[in-house]
C-alpha cells in the first residue's frame, strides 16, 4: 500500500500504522560503509563527500544535474539497492504480522510503481487548482484525501482513512500471513489487475 502522506503522520495512531518512507530507506541505503556508497565514491570521487564522509547529496545532485550519462550511473547504482531495502522492509512487515503498511513513495506515479502497490492514496486536493500534474495524478488514486482543512478536518479525515484500511483488510489477511502461499497468488493477482485495468478513482475522504 502506498500514500503520499507524510506530512500527515503525526496525526496517526502510535503505532497503528507502519510507515516506510522510500526517501528515509534510500539514504540508509548509500550511507557510509554500504556497497553502494563505495560504488559512488569510485565512479564521482571523493569530491562528493561532506567533511564527515557522509554523501554530499547537493554536490552529486549538481553533478548528474545536467549530465544525463553520470545520471544514469548514479540511477544504475542507486535504484537497485534502494528497492531491495523497500523490498526487505515490506518482507519486515509481513513477518510481524502487520496488518497493511503504508509506502510513501514521492514519484510512485512517475515511476509506474503504482502498478505494484495495493491501494494509492493521494493527499493532495488542496493543490489541484494549481498543480496540473497533482491534477492528473487524480486519474491514478483509489483514494483522494482533502487536505486543505483544519488539522482538526486533517485528524478526522485520518482517522477514516484507517478505519477504510481497516475494513478494507478484512479478517482474510490473518489468512494469507498464516499461509504465505495463498498471500502471494493473492499479491500476483493484484499486481496483475492493476496492470491490465487501470485505476479507477473509488473514494474521496
Amino acid at each position: 500500500m502506498q500514500a503520499n502522506i507524510s506530512q500527515l503522520w503525526w496525526v496517526f495512531p502510535d503505532g497503528h500504522v507502519p510507515l516506510l518512507d522510500a526517501d528515509t530507506l534510500a539514504r540508509q541505503a548509500v550511507e557510509p560503509g554500504t556497497p553502494a556508497f563505495a560504488q559512488i565514491v569510485r565512479e564521482f570521487g571523493e569530491g562528493v563527500l561532506l567533511p564527515d564522509g557522509s554523501l554530499d547529496r547537493k554536490k552529486l545532485g549538481s553533478i548528474i544535474f545536467n549530465n544525463a550519462s553520470k545520471r544514469r550511473t548514479l540511477n544504475a547504482i542507486v535504484h537497485p539497492v534502494m528497492w531491495r531495502t523497500i523490498l526487505w522492509a515490506v518482507v519486515r512487515c509481513w513477518l510481524k504480522g502487520e496488518r497493511y503498511y503504508v509506502l510513501d513513495v514521492p514519484l510512485l506515479i512517475e515511476s509506474k510503481l503504482d502498478k505494484y502497490v495495493g491501494l494509492v492514496v493521494l493527499d493532495a486536493l488542496s493543490r489541484l487548482n494549481t498543480q496540473t500534474s497533482i491534477e492528473q495524478k487524480v486519474t491514478y488514486a483509489d483514494v483522494l484525501m482533502d487536505n486543505s482543512g483544519s488539522l482538526e478536518d486533517v485528524d478526522d479525515k485520518v482517522d477514516a482513512l484507517v478505519t477504510y484500511l481497516d475494513r478494507l483488510s478484512g479478517w482474510y489477511w490473518r489468512l494469507y500471513w498464516l499461509l504465505p502461499p495463498l498471500g502471494l497468488v493473492v499479491a500476483v493477482a493484484t499486481v496483475a489487475r492493476r496492470i491490465l485495468r487501470p485505476n479507477k478513482f473509488r473514494r474521496s475522504l
